[in-house]
């Protein structure tokens, strides 16, 4: 704004401090004009941003910590059952479980529908018959209701089950229980169909789902795996469904009938079914504000990519020092707890811990395969030397930094293997070599020890294989005892490892062998069969312990079973 000066000069003062006024002003409305499209972050950076903290261990963990509130709740309606994890987010939400199972979402997807021959759960069987049923627990995320493995997969087992049993112990429910009525095969009273809860199934889906169970229980019956244990089973299996969202229907229906004493949830006739309660103990929210963190549903889902080595025993043990301090800070508590569990005490296994012989037999688990003498077992069971005290033969599917004081010895047989999918060879390039140390041992009757971390996946693989090579089974007796095993070459296929595997989870529960240790298994058997058929093949004379293999020899057995 430009005005002429006039002769008295106030003309020319207004001009001054118009013109000052405007400049004033046009500086306000820079810095009160809103900032321009490229200076704002997009809409998909801040939900990364909120989830990227709503997803911090801290809020983690509170919100399992919530959760378990809801699942010790509706536990006390169902005291008089056991409760057990769907491994392995639902092994985050109690502090102890009294059973442990694996139902994958993953056999619930659309399409699939399956029951897992390598997660047939038999092992669950003769809890639910001592019990009456069970409180399984699990969570899901995406503000889901329910997870498919409850949803899906639960049911259509209970299915396969319900027909399984009534084809083959139909005629045995009258001596099973003689104080009800079960009639013969294909009694009415025996129920054999498909339940899904109705607001996540939908009708066509289900249709689809029951066209499958005869499919599904032939293969069953195919695979060759024991099916004794169905014969305890006095009522058939039934799944019912108890969220967050049913507890507070039923609780508000209490409230109007004037009874809040109690919350009632049965959906299903315990005195007919053995029922499965399915507790999914988190909220269908996905991320939610609350007082002093971000509620996250399904916090314990895939917990590799956030527990930093914490454990759902170690999270219990010292719950209180990881969620009382700053959630800023509680990354750096979780890092330097597991660091102090690995360094210190008896995790670190230092030579001092080594030699507290009372100690290590305290942590150390082992299982018994059958009657063989082939046995799975923790790291600790491994620790020498009082593991020759009870095994002839040890082999150890460790790090060196998971046993790093372990000496050698011509009886144990160390196989560098670690653990998850790091490991892209070392299975294939070791296994030839274990299962000519083993079958050395087998030959002279020797207790064989296979220990790994946590046993639940390197040792289950390498004792899958040793059964599958050396153990020839007989559906008329208990395959894996009595006969020594058969030392020449099998012609091997993928249901001798499913039967192999279905016999280890059987005895260990949380056993869970990769796929890729399975494909591996698979590849060295069936895809490359000549490398590994000298395996089976060697000289009839009994060596001594004194010529077993000591690390030198690149053979180290060539014994034929007795």
């Amino acid at each position: 704004m430009q005005v002429t000066t006039t002769k008295s000069g106030q003309q020319g003062t207004t001009t001054t401090t118009a013109t000052t006024h405007v400049h004033h002003h046009a500086q306000q409305q820079q810095q009160l004009s809103p900032p321009t499209m490229t200076e704002l972050p997009s809409v998909a950076q801040v939900m990364r941003a909120v989830t990227q903290e709503g997803l911090s261990i801290y809020n983690r963990l509170r919100s399992i910590d919530a959760d378990v509130e809801f699942v010790d709740r509706i536990a006390g309606l169902y005291s008089d059952l056991p409760i057990v994890a769907n491994l392995r987010c639902g092994g985050w939400y109690f502090p102890e479980f009294d059973g442990e199972v694996h139902f994958k979402s993953a056999d619930g997807h659309r399409g699939q529908w399956q029951v897992s021959l390598k997660r047939l759960n038999l092992h669950l069987l003769p809890l639910l018959a001592e019990k009456g049923g069970c409180v399984l627990v699990d969570s899901t995320r995406k503000a889901r209701t329910l997870p498919d493995s409850f949803s899906r997969t639960v049911p259509m087992w209970c299915a396969v089950m319900n027909r399984l049993h009534d084809i083959l112990y139909g005629d045995c429910r009258g001596d099973a229980d003689d104080s009800v009525d079960h009639g013969k095969v294909g009694a009415p009273d025996w129920d054999t169909q498909l339940h899904c809860p109705p607001t996540t199934v939908p009708q066509q889906e289900l249709c689809q789902m029951q066209d499958l169970l005869d499919a599904r229980v032939h293969a069953v019956l195919e695979s060759g795996v024991d099916l004794s244990l169905l014969k305890n089973l006095r009522k058939p299996l039934r799944a019912t469904w108890v969220t967050t969202e049913t507890a507070r229907a039923h609780e508000a229906a209490s409230r109007s009938d004037g009874d809040t004493s109690t919350l009632e949830l049965e959906h299903v006739d315990r005195t007919k079914y053995t029922a499965i309660v399915c507790l999914c103990a988190s909220e269908p929210v996905d991320i939610e504000q609350r007082r002093g963190y971000v509620y996250v549903q399904g916090a314990a889902d895939d917990e590799e990519t956030w527990s930093m080595g914490l454990t759902p025993r170690l999270f219990w043990q010292h719950k209180t020092d990881l969620l009382d301090g700053d959630s800023d800070t509680c990354g750096d508590r979780v890092r330097a707890l597991v660091s102090q569990q690995m360094c210190s005490g008896v995790e670190a296994m230092t030579p001092d811990v080594l030699a507290d012989r009372d100690l290590i037999l305290a942590h150390a688990t082992t299982h018994q395969i059958g009657t063989t003498n082939l046995f799975i077992g923790n790291r600790f069971a491994a620790a020498h030397p009082w593991c020759l005290e009870i095994f002839d033969a040890v082999v150890v599917c460790l790090l060196p930094s998971e046993l790093p004081h372990q000496p050698q010895h011509r009886s144990i047989l160390p196989v560098r293997m670690p653990a998850g999918k790091r490991h892209k060879k070392e299975l294939e390039d070791h296994l030839e070599q274990v299962l000519l140390f083993v079958r050395h041992h087998l030959a002279q009757d020797h207790r064989i020890l296979v220990a790994s971390g946590d046993s639940n996946d390197r040792a289950p693989t390498v004792a899958t294989a040793v059964l599958a090579a050396f153990f020839t089974p007989d559906l008329s007796v208990n395959w894996i005892g009595g006969a020594p095993p058969d030392i020449h070459q099998p012609q091997l296929t993928k249901q001798d490892f499913t039967r192999a595997l279905h016999c280890i989870r059987q005895r260990v529960p949380s056993a869970c062998p990769s796929r890729h240790n399975m494909r591996k298994l698979t590849s060295f058997f069936l895809s490359h069969p000549r490398p590994a058929s000298h395996i089976w093949a060697g000289p009839t004379t009994r060596q001594t312990s004194s010529d077993q293999h000591d690390g030198n020899d690149s053979n180290g057995d060539g014994n034929e079973a007795a």
